[in-house]
């Protein structure tokens, strides 16, 4: 390894690579993975919190992305939004089959 070179390669600091941040943030509060530390947890407030940030990204962002960029954040938006419905009808289930209530 040359010398000032981390022993890990960090992704450029570049639009991709923020949303994909926040991504992974809001992915990691919806169970889809665990945490650094190995845990897996669901924190909807949370997730939808990182998906909300990048919902202000996009609003700021209007008429300043390339097609790329703007597609990329689209896409991302959606398929969060849609497993945070997933993810939050889901825990509701277990909620209430947890409670011993009658599904709705």
């Amino acid at each position: 390894s040359a010398a000032g070179k981390s022993a890990r390669e960090m992704p450029p600091a570049d639009f991709r690579t923020l949303v994909s941040t926040l991504s992974s943030q809001a992915l990691m509060y919806m169970g889809a993975y665990p945490d650094p530390g190995g845990r897996q947890m669901v924190a909807l407030d949370v997730a939808r919190h990182s998906t909300d940030l990048l919902g202000v990204v996009r609003e700021k962002t209007q008429g300043n992305l390339d097609d790329a960029e703007r597609s990329h954040l689209d896409a991302t938006l959606y398929e969060l939004r849609m497993t945070y419905v997933e993810m939050s009808k889901a825990v509701r289930q277990q909620t209430i089959e947890g409670a011993g209530l009658p599904p709705r």
